[in-house]
């Protein structure tokens, strides 16, 4: 194999994989990785990120502990969704929603933990 070929391969790679599981997901980045289970999650924002020539679809989770962004560029990512739409009761339309226009950021939340409802009023 040349060294060209080997380049593009390693540039090819996914830097970070999502893994479903029964209750929830794995995200791993090399040797590192979390296990996050859905009842940790509070809430569910999507937006796009401008790449220039693209857009990407990018999810933020608000966590019990933490924020977790993932996108649609990671391995796993299509049965990533499907686990969280089937757990949080999201329409796939989401998607096909925040796509239009180009280039917009388009944000749109997808779930809020019924806490953070109390606690905002």
């Amino acid at each position: 194999m040349g060294l060209w070929r080997r380049y593009l391969d390693r540039r090819r790679r996914p830097v970070a994989v999502l893994a479903p599981s029964t209750d929830g997901f794995c995200l791993s980045h090399g040797p590192a990785g979390r296990a996050v289970a859905w009842a940790e999650v509070r809430r569910i924002t999507a937006f796009k990120r401008d790449l220039l020539t693209t857009d990407c679809i990018c999810l933020v989770l608000m966590l019990t502990d933490g924020i977790i962004e993932v996108n649609e560029e990671m391995e796993g990512f299509t049965a990533f969704r499907a686990g969280m739409e089937r757990h949080f009761g999201l329409s796939p339309l989401w998607l096909i929603e925040i796509m239009p226009p180009a280039f917009a950021t388009s944000p749109r939340y997808l779930y809020h933990h019924p806490d953070l409802i109390e606690q905002a009023r």
